[in-house]
């Protein structure tokens, strides 16, 4: 039997070794792994006791994972500096795509074999334990939590998933405080890398009844007979950790909660009762993958819908129920899923997807169960079937296998990610903004242009969109590219129609500074000024009229309209920085005042905790503008080692040349606002 095993463990991690081989040519992706990986200026820093308690107190990316932060300064630290890659010119270790991608599939391959490892040990099933564990190794639904680096929490928390079952089987065989101690230490791991895993416990009471055999279910016999009493009060342990994991993600997760109040409790239990069939859709048909999947029209579903969806889910529970003794592992694999998926399934809704592939990592599990269990029966009962029960075993395998293979590519960047998303989904507004970013950054700004016009179609008022759109038609115009005009005609027949809806004042707002960058310093005016007209506090639009009327000409006026802005919130970094450079750097003698500068800067420095180099920038000149030229050079060294982290590539530069101005104990002079 353990040659038979040994044999089973090798195949499996060949096979899914092969499925995703090629992953580790892919780059990163434009989504979440800049602020889990390479925005990530304490993740860059490699593994440092900083770091570890940064990984351990962070609201960062609204979750607490700890682990997987830790588990990324480690790649950092072991793959050592990626100067190569071209990250910034300023930063420390940048770790190996390539490689960080390999630790995921290394992962989740330890998971397949810990997976199939567990199930043996329950069940000593050899052979059905390695179909179902090569279901979870092959479906085309893991390639999200494979091939996407910022899931590095789905195979880490994956894995101890696994082992955490993998030692309740040998504890609820042989007993004992060490092996108990074994499943907790299991448990916390994987809490700390995904707090996924709060059902676990739950999931464990499952295995209790089947293949456990620990607690009876009717009149059937037992191997061993406990107690639901005593069950339920083994698990008193593992549900106190589990409780300090939802405390502490109930807590990081305030922030992504915040306007999601705009669907109804009652449209997110519609939703989750749909993705429950959609999820089911996927298990058999996962062909058309999407990084995102976005909510119908509206944020509801047809009712028809949903109460075929309810009527799905019912009747398969109600069949479970009925066929609990004699096939109890239909009910164990339905429950699985069913329960493992709460945490994710939109209740509490973090995010704006309606569903996700990765969110069926571990609850797929259960239906992966109730797809080979059967298979199993037939042969026992049945000797003919056992040869066309393997052929089709192997094959369910070989084409999720082939499924896995033609979609991986799709994971290679950001462009390929999201172009495929956007073949498979409707009106999927968040992607088409993305992928206009890309192609912008790409060089392609008649492509950009297209898809932030496309999710203006979808959504009239998106401002981030519109500025987008705004700033690539600006580019295309400096660059002389002849569509520009065209493009920017259809900006103006979209304001046209929207200048008189009351949710409009970004469109005015964009499109002032629009105009303020191509030196049309009185168009920019009138659009900024409608943007007051509906929100007269706005400090922004009206620090960028200051802006206009300095860099216009028209000093006195912008001094005017700073203090305004001041007046109106004199804790606005952003108010106190504009004000700050025109006192320190402004030519006009009688604009200048380098103590009142100091004092801006600092408190917006201070505001910023330091992290801010265009703050730091204007600090340095303001300690110039006094004559206090060391301290000038320290802040601008500062800033440009803050730049450099955070890729600020302008402000890097401008901090050489204030630096060389510092030096030679000269000030800077700067007639332009910041807003140029």
């Amino acid at each position: 039997m353990n040659a038979r095993r040994s044999i089973v463990i090798v195949l499996l991690v060949l096979v899914t070794t092969g499925a995703y081989w090629g992953v580790q040519r892919f780059d990163f992706v434009a989504y979440d792994d800049p602020k889990y990986v390479y925005g990530n200026d304490i993740v860059l820093q490699g593994l440092t006791w900083e770091g570890v308690g940064w990984a351990f107190t962070t609201n960062h990316a609204s979750n607490w994972h700890p682990l997987t932060w830790i588990s990324h300064m480690v790649d950092v630290e072991l793959f050592g500096d990626g100067a190569s890659l071209g990250v910034n010119p300023g930063a420390g270790k940048v770790p190996g795509v390539g490689a960080m991608h390999l630790v995921n599939l290394g992962l989740h391959v330890l998971s397949v074999v810990a997976l199939f490892l567990a199930l043996h040990s329950m069940t000593r099933q050899l052979w059905v334990c390695a179909f179902i564990a090569a279901l979870f190794a092959l479906h085309p639904t893991r390639i999200e939590s494979v091939a996407w680096i910022s899931e590095r929490k789905d195979v880490l928390s994956g894995l101890f998933w696994m082992l955490t079952i993998w030692a309740y089987a040998w504890y609820a065989r042989e007993g004992g405080a060490k092996r108990y101690a074994l499943v907790m230490v299991s448990l916390a791991l994987g809490l700390l890398a995904k707090p996924m895993l709060v059902t676990l416990p739950c999931v464990l009471m499952l295995l209790d009844v089947w293949p456990l055999k620990r607690l009876r279910l009717g009149g059937e016999s037992l191997e061993t007979h406990v107690s639901i009493k005593k069950l339920v009060i083994e698990k008193l342990p593992l549900l106190g950790l589990v409780l300090v994991s939802v405390l502490m993600t109930m807590k990081v997760q305030q922030g992504a909660m915040t306007g999601v109040e705009a669907l109804s409790m009652g449209g997110r239990l519609e939703n989750a009762i749909v993705a429950y069939t959609r999820y089911l859709g996927l298990l058999f048909y996962p062909l058309d993958l999407a990084v995102l999947y976005p909510y119908p029209d509206g944020g509801r579903w047809p009712r028809g819908i949903v109460f075929g969806a309810a009527f799905l889910l019912l009747s398969i529970a109600v069949l479970a129920i009925l066929l609990r003794k004699r096939h109890p592992w239909l009910g164990v694999g339905w429950l699985w899923y069913l329960g493992s998926m709460v945490p994710v399934i939109g209740l509490v809704q973090v995010g704006a997807q309606s569903m996700a592939d990765r969110y069926t990592y571990l609850p797929f599990i259960g239906l992966f169960i109730m797809l080979a269990w059967p298979l199993k029966l037939l042969v026992e009962r049945q000797a003919w079937l056992k040869w066309p029960s393997t052929i089709l075993a192997l094959a369910l395998l070989g084409l999720c296998f082939l499924g896995t293979r033609m979609q991986l590519p799709y994971w290679a960047n950001s462009i390929t990610l999201f172009e495929r998303t956007l073949e498979v989904t409707k009106d999927n507004w968040r992607i088409h903004n993305n992928l206009g970013v890309m192609l912008r950054d790409a060089g392609d700004r008649k492509g950009a242009s297209m898809q932030f016009t496309r999710v203006m179609e979808i959504r009239p008022h998106d401002s981030k969109a519109q500025k987008n759109l705004i700033f690539t038609v600006q580019q295309m115009r400096e660059l002389g590219e002849t569509e520009a005009a065209d493009l920017f005609s259809v900006i103006a027949r979209m304001y046209d129609n929207a200048r008189d809806d009351p949710e409009n004042p970004d469109w005015a707002f964009n499109l002032g500074v629009y105009y303020a960058r191509l030196d049309e310093y009185p168009r920019a005016l009138e659009h900024l000024h409608r943007v007051l007209e509906q929100r007269p506090d706005d400090v922004e639009a009206i620090l960028r009229i200051g802006g206009s009327h300095q860099d216009g000409g028209d000093v006195d006026e912008a001094m005017t309209w700073y203090r305004k802005a001041l007046a109106i919130d004199d804790q606005s970094p952003i108010a106190l920085n504009t004000m700050a450079w025109l006192l320190a750097t402004h030519p006009d003698p009688r604009m200048r005042d380098g103590e009142e500068a100091i004092e801006l800067a600092q408190h917006a420095r201070d505001l910023m905790q330091g992290e801010d180099p265009a703050i730091l920038l204007t600090l340095a000149a303001a300690h110039a503008e006094t004559g206090r030229f060391s301290e000038a050079i320290e802040t601008i060294d500062q800033a440009q080692r803050r730049a450099g982290e955070t890729q600020q590539i302008e402000i890097f530069t401008k901090a050489e040349t204030m630096r060389a101005k510092f030096e030679q104990r000269q000030p800077w002079r700067d007639d332009a606002s910041i807003w140029r």
